[in-house]
């Protein structure tokens, strides 16, 4: 008998649907496509913060410092970086209708510390 369902967040509850933002800046930045991910996402400072060693803001900056970006253009590469992800409404309804027949859910995630703020906001 089946008694919770769990789920992820990211890839799974928030995937990236649309990758034009990340496109124009790996473009503007001689880089082939993929590489902003596999920089952010295979990096130092994302794999601390997934440990709660550092925040996503450290992570992040290790990306700028690997790639000589300005502060300014680092807060709209992070911008941007998101700006395709999009939260599967489908799944969420899925998720709903559980609870309302009382299976229990919960969201398991390696994202780094700051994802309860980010789920408030």
């Amino acid at each position: 008998m089946i008694r919770a369902f769990i789920v992820d967040w990211g890839g799974v509850l928030m995937r990236t649907v649309d990758r034009r933002p990340r496109r124009a800046w790996e473009r503007d930045l001689g880089l082939t496509p993929g590489d902003l991910a596999d920089l952010f996402f295979r990096g130092e400072g994302w794999e601390r913060a997934q440990r709660g060693q550092a925040t996503l803001d450290e992570a992040w900056e290790e990306v700028g410092r690997r790639l000589s970006l300005r502060d300014g253009d680092l807060e709209a590469l992070k911008r941007d970086f998101w700006a395709g992800d999009r939260l599967d409404e489908g799944l969420v309804g899925l998720i709903r209708e559980l609870r309302g027949i009382g299976l229990r859910t919960a969201l398991l995630s390696n994202h780094a510390r700051e994802l309860p703020d980010l789920l408030q906001n």
